[in-house]
């Protein structure tokens, strides 16, 4: 008897429905993340500059575009203990189209960015594991990581999200040709010309490589990539920058260090460092499966889930010992740390769901009661961060949300510093207001400000724009959302339709 071979249509059908398990989840996270993002923006955000957008930009790029001093260059300079080329290119576009500087558009296209990288951890995990979009949904509600919302200037932070999950996402691909290898090496370089946190993406996939190499022992192609990993890291070391005045802000010791690494690893529960240990279970068995040799550690998800939560424990290590003396780790994680913070319970949240999964019906039904409330665990947690946020900044926004244009006004037209005494950080320029002073005044910017610090100047189209659409941004985002849901459905209903007719394909083949 000949064996029948399969037939080439169900064959495209399986691979069709394994492309959509993965495209229409990440659609459905891009939608909503994006939704969440352009409605705290146009509902929370203030449209003038703050922190250090003042410097860098108002006080350095665009002047400098303007009076021809411009040197491509200067986009590689550093930024404190970054490279932030892709957020210089960003906003410098964003002034030269829209012929002025302008905050709100800066925050908007940061929201399509953050939305985009979310999508991009989405599709490389919902393929495997089911409502796993969910998770990443939440992981990025702005609520959770606000000052990187509202504040143009943190592009940078979702470039090097988004390129280092490309990278990541290459290189533990199942099909793992050298084109692959050499894109993923290059979102890796591209991640670390975006900020820091991208110097430590080879680093993860070298400790996956590590486990690699002592399961499958494949040392012809898995040592090369660990030796280009490793001179990536070379890169790292060179374009990283050490900033005297910032030593003060590092953990002095080895127990400092400590504190603060367990409170990042306890995220959401920072106030008790112990939860760290609950929290990282899952991918803790992950590595010992891995270690153990055991199939489950095997496949790409797997190991790209495992470089997830390794890139994000880096992060958070790197992290603890930069800005471990700081007041802002005793107890808490900044909100500007948590778009990557955010990468290890993801990376728990993939390996629980996925162990739960593979083992026997007979002992699934424990092992799920456990998961619920290993979830409602973490999920109290970010609950109980989001609260003070939604009651100490959102609300207090969705009342007044000009405020701090209106004390900036006042500040322009005045020159009185009183106006900001008793006034909180975000409400004022967030840097000392003789630079203030110098930007305002600066002949080359003059009516190239942002609108609201020169209403008497018709704003350019695309700052119109944005602040038409910006009043309506209560049912742009219903729409988003609603599109979202509907995605996800279709996509639930499509699965179902098409495994359903693999199903008998495949059966009538036997």
């Amino acid at each position: 008897m000949t064996e029948a071979k399969p037939d080439e249509s169900a064959i495209r059908l399986q691979h069709h429905v394994r492309h959509w398990d993965a495209v229409a989840p990440a659609l459905s996270v891009f939608l909503l993340v994006f939704a969440a993002q352009i409605w705290f923006v146009g509902r929370v955000a203030s449209e003038v500059p703050w922190g250090d957008s003042w410097g860098p930009e108002g006080g350095g790029l665009f002047p400098a575009w303007i009076n021809g001093t411009f040197e491509w260059s200067d986009l590689f300079h550093a930024h404190n203990e970054h490279r932030i080329v892709w957020t210089r290119l960003l906003n410098l576009g964003l002034f030269v189209a829209g012929g002025q500087w302008d905050p709100l558009a800066q925050q908007t296209a940061g929201a399509f960015l953050r939305a985009l990288a979310a999508a991009v951890i989405a599709y490389r995990f919902c393929g495997s594991i089911a409502g796993f979009a969910v998770a990443v949904s939440l992981a990025y509600l702005p609520v959770l990581a606000w000052h990187n919302v509202i504040w143009g200037f943190q592009s940078q932070v979702f470039f090097s999200l988004g390129f280092g999950s490309v990278a990541l996402y290459l290189w533990s691909s199942a099909n793992r040709g050298s084109v692959r290898r050499l894109l993923g090496f290059g979102a890796a370089f591209a991640s670390m010309l975006a900020m820091g946190a991208g110097y430590l993406v080879p680093a993860a996939w070298i400790a996956v490589l590590t486990l690699r190499l002592w399961r499958q022992r494949a040392w012809r192609t898995d040592a090369l990539e660990v030796v280009v990993s490793s001179v990536l890291i070379g890169v790292a070391a060179m374009l990283s920058v050490r900033v005297p005045e910032h030593e003060l802000l590092r953990a002095d010791s080895l127990a400092t260090w400590a504190a603060a690494l367990m409170t990042g690893l306890a995220w959401p529960h920072v106030s008790n460092p112990l939860a760290a240990l609950i929290l990282n279970a899952p991918l803790a068995a992950g590595i010992v499966l891995a270690c153990k040799r055991h199939p489950l550690a095997a496949t790409p998800q797997a190991e790209g889930a495992l470089a997830l939560g390794f890139w994000g424990a880096l992060i958070v290590a790197a992290a603890a010992y930069s800005r471990g003396g700081s007041p802002e780790f005793v107890g808490s994680i900044p909100s500007r740390y948590v778009d990557f913070v955010v990468l290890l319970p993801l990376a728990n949240v993939w390996w629980l769901v996925y162990l739960v999964r593979s083992v026997s019906s007979e002992r699934r039904l424990l092992k799920v009661c456990l998961s619920i409330a290993w979830a409602g665990f973490l999920l109290a947690g970010a609950v109980a961060l989001a609260v003070p946020v939604w009651r100490g900044l959102v609300l207090p926004r969705l009342q007044d949300r000009d405020v701090a244009v209106r004390l900036l006004q006042v500040y322009q037209q005045t020159g009185d510093a009183s106006v900001f005494t008793g006034r909180s950080k975000l409400q004022t320029p967030g840097v000392g207001l003789e630079l203030v002073d110098r930007v305002l005044r600066d002949p080359a910017l003059a009516g190239r400000l942002p609108p609201a610090l020169q209403p008497e100047i018709p704003m350019g189209f695309m700052a119109a724009l944005l602040r038409w659409l910006r009043e309506w941004v209560d049912p742009i985002a219903a729409c988003l959302g609603a599109a979202s849901v509907a995605a996800g459905v279709w996509h639930w209903r499509y699965l179902r339709r098409d495994q359903k007719e693999v199903s008998i394909q495949n059966a009538s083949e036997m």
